[in-house]
């Protein structure tokens, strides 16, 4: 009786699985040098993707060799092949665990550096609180306000929209009643500054993915970039409905009307009545009227702005 020929699955099976580990690093290896940072969550993605297809390209080709070697052919391919896939395994997966500790050890380092305040700062002496003042002397209408997180112990001033290093910085500190600035640059005049009402604000004059171009000096024109995850962002219209109050500019020129449309009628305001925006619709404001006690509440339409400059002041506080 004649032998039987022995199986060739276990060095098939052995052979395979080697092939798609070995497929699948080796792949999201090369997934890695296809992605930025620019890719953000989807880098991930990617990188699985070129894994996969990775995998399935040296599976197709050992099942192939399965197929047509003989027993004897696979085992001695799978003496060669299966001690170089674990050497390659072992590469990649160190080589990606460094990538990981460098990550890591580069975002601590950035971290240490945004918390680290930078030279050189001054003491501050004199800022703007009227938020009148801010309105009738600025020189540019910009894009809205910037608010400061004003319990994070500095704000970085960057002179370009993709700086990575901090030319000058604001440093803040908590005191009793809230914060308090202890250093600021000789030449840092904000909009508005209130600190015991957690008030202090930055006009922008543009905005990058990353950062924001704040004025830091109207009467000089000074202007530096912040990280935008330092501040929040205020658009006119949304800065606008969170004030007390406001007034027209010129109160003959742009009168509180009946409808958002320079030909609608003008409405009378009562003596000392103080406008509360509630809407915002383009160049319109709608807002009611809070006049002496007793007095009627009004309603009506303002224009706030005609596209380059701001038409009306604002009160920040009561």
């Amino acid at each position: 009786m004649s032998d039987r020929p022995r199986s060739k699955a276990l060095p098939g099976i052995l052979l395979s699985l080697s092939a798609l580990i070995v497929g699948f690093l080796l792949g999201m290896w090369l997934g890695s040098f296809n992605v930025s940072k620019a890719d953000g969550l989807a880098g991930g993605a990617i990188v699985l993707a070129w894994g996969l297809l990775g995998a399935l390209v040296l599976l197709g080709g050992a099942i192939a060799l399965w197929a047509a070697a003989a027993r004897r052919t696979l085992w001695r391919v799978l003496i060669v092949l299966g001690p170089l896939a674990l050497i390659v395994a072992g590469l990649l997966i160190a080589g990606f665990l460094r990538q990981q500790e460098e990550g890591r050890r580069q975002m601590e380092e950035e971290m240490r550096r945004l918390k680290r305040p930078t030279a050189p700062a001054a003491p501050l002496e004199f800022l703007p609180v009227s938020g009148r003042a801010a309105t009738e002397g600025a020189v540019v209408m910009g894009l809205g306000m910037a608010r400061p997180d004003l319990t994070a112990p500095v704000l970085h001033f960057l002179n370009g929209p993709d700086a990575t290093e901090a030319s000058d910085s604001l440093v803040l500190e908590q005191v009793a009643h809230g914060s308090s600035i202890a250093q600021a640059p000789p030449w840092f005049v904000p909009a508005h500054l209130k600190l015991d009402y957690d008030i202090l604000l930055l006009r922008v004059l543009a905005v990058s993915r990353s950062a924001v171009e704040v004025e830091v000096n109207g009467p000089q024109r000074m202007s530096r970039w912040v990280p935008r995850d330092q501040v929040q962002l205020l658009l006119w219209p949304e800065f606008l409905l969170g004030v007390y109050a406001l007034e027209p500019l010129d109160p003959a020129g742009d009168p509180l009307r009946n409808k958002p449309l320079d030909h609608a009628a003008p409405i009378t305001l009562p003596a000392e009545a103080l406008l509360h925006p509630t809407v915002v619709r383009g160049q319109w404001m709608r807002v009611t009227t809070e006049g002496p006690e007793g007095g009627q509440v009004v309603e009506g339409w303002l224009r706030w702005t005609d596209g380059e400059r701001l038409l009306v002041r604002y009160d920040l506080l009561s």
